[in-house]
């Protein structure tokens, strides 16, 4: 063999076995990896679907990455959020590698709140609301947690409700209830002194005094005007009145009598001091055509009656705000009032008279701000036409509203308007015979009758002039009822 054959074998196999050893070497001191972005922390929604998927592996040989087989192992339930450990397993040759990753399955989503009314009328009284007074009613839902409207918080800043709820991942959710303030209470007037003064003729008057507060804005004298004044050379019934607005628009008024007696004055007083009679004027059947007449009667003489209303006609049903306003007593009268036709017929069942009487209640709460716990049977308790439409219906009637907390009213005095009394001279002898004779007359009128309200100047100055108290019915007043007869 030549000389240079010899070290062409020789150099090629030094070469070889270089290249053997650094392999060897390589395969010695190779290292095995994970690849660092995928074997990290993953997040998944709860209830979404989740693959698993190992991370990639590799070995390094010599500078060179080449891949290699991983296993996972561990379970992750996407039903329930948490963090679930996945255990990561890479072998090459003698080498292993194991390594932890973390799957975080997680709640995202807000919860939602919804309400029933996006805009809350707050009266205003003397105190800004609280949570507690906001009644909007409202439910929250979470995707995770269900039902979690027992963990909504209802805060009050400024003109807003906040509704604000968190779900057991912390997301949060917030709804507003607009809060609108009104001021719908009106001022009070004292007066100081009698509010009925007796002043022989001749005699100077001298204004006791009086005094205005309001809920809002405290006291306001200085605002009330006063109108009105006693002709102290003639006997006669004199009123002053005392009116103050707030700046919300609520109004009051009272009224101070002045009895002036002692002249020759054929119509002098027979009475000046009370004789111990109280009459109680009731209206039915209103309002209507001739009630705002009445209204300015009552108001002249400074006289406070009961309206037992109804809403016959719809159009006059703004005088029931009115006469709340004078300081009227406002009773149910049911709404239809219809106790003689078959159909709808209000004493058809104990049902059809509650529909008729709470659909007046809303009448009355809409122009008075509240329900009224006084009523008067169409007819009275002791009504028999009743019988035609469902039997023992009275009976059941009173028992169930007086359990209810109501008071019912018939009269022991029956003016005649809707029966032999069609004038107002009628209605004025029929009315002042029968209260002479009792010491608590409950007066039964109607303002729906013309003849009615023009005898009630009459009624009114024969009654003061023989000492007679006048009053609005309440839920202290003599109990004058009737026993069903059905």
């Amino acid at each position: 063999m030549s000389r240079n054959k010899k070290i062409v074998i020789i150099t090629v196999s030094a070469l070889a076995s270089v290249l053997i050893l650094a392999a060897v070497l390589g395969l010695v001191f190779s290292r095995l990896e994970f690849s660092v972005d995928k074997s990290g922390t993953q997040t998944v929604e709860v209830f979404d679907s989740y693959s698993s998927s190992s991370p990639k592996a590799y070995v390094r040989v010599l500078g060179l990455k080449f891949p290699v087989s991983c296993e996972s192992k561990g379970e992750i339930d996407t039903n329930k959020t948490g963090e679930y450990t996945l255990d990561y397993t890479a072998s090459f040759l003698w080498k292993t590698l194991k390594q932890s990753g973390v799957v975080k399955v997680v709640d995202t989503k807000a919860p939602t709140i919804e309400l029933e009314d996006y805009n809350f009328n707050f009266e205003y009284t003397s105190a800004p609301p609280t949570a507690d007074d906001i009644s909007v009613k409202f439910t929250a839902s979470d995707n995770y947690d269900g039902d979690i409207t027992d963990s909504v918080v209802k805060t009050v800043v400024d003109n807003i409700c906040y509704f604000t709820v968190l779900d057991s991942s912390g997301n949060e959710a917030t709804a507003e209830v607009n809060i609108i303030y009104t001021d719908g209470m009106r001022p009070t007037i004292s007066l100081m002194g009698d509010t009925t003064m007796y002043l022989a003729a001749g005699n100077p008057y001298y204004e006791p005094g009086y005094s205005a507060k309001d809920n809002i804005e405290g006291d306001i004298t200085a605002a009330v005007k006063v109108s009105g004044a006693p002709d102290i050379t003639k006997s006669g019934i004199y009123l002053i009145e005392y009116t103050v607005t707030d700046t919300a628009g609520n109004s009051a008024r009272v009224t101070r009598r002045v009895v002036v007696y002692g002249t020759s004055d054929p119509s002098d007083f027979q009475t000046v001091a009370p004789n111990g009679k109280t009459v109680y004027l009731t209206f039915d059947d209103g309002p209507g055509i001739y009630t705002e007449k009445l209204l300015t009667y009552l108001r002249k003489y400074d006289i406070k009656a009961t309206f037992f209303v109804t809403n016959q006609f719809s159009k006059y049903q703004n005088l029931i705000k009115t006469a709340y306003n004078d300081g009227h007593t406002i009773g149910v009268h049911t709404y239809s009032h219809n106790i003689y036709r078959q159909s709808n017929n209000i004493y058809a069942s104990v049902d059809a008279f509650m529909a008729d009487f709470n659909a007046m209640q809303e009448v009355i709460k809409a122009q008075t701000g509240s329900y009224s716990k006084i009523f008067r049977f169409p007819g009275g308790t002791n009504n028999t036409i009743s019988r035609k439409y469902c039997g023992g219906i009275m009976t059941a009637l009173s028992e169930k509203l007086t359990a209810e907390g109501y008071y019912y009213f018939d009269w022991n005095c029956d003016c005649m308007d809707t029966s032999s009394a069609k004038t107002a001279d009628a209605v004025i002898k029929n009315t002042l015979d029968q209260i002479s004779k009792k010491t608590n007359s409950v007066v039964l009128m109607h303002d729906i009758k013309g003849y009615t309200v023009e005898a009630i100047p009459a009624i009114i100055e024969v009654g003061l002039r023989r000492g007679y108290t006048f009053k609005a019915l309440d839920e202290n007043s003599p109990v004058v009822r009737y026993k069903p007869q059905n």
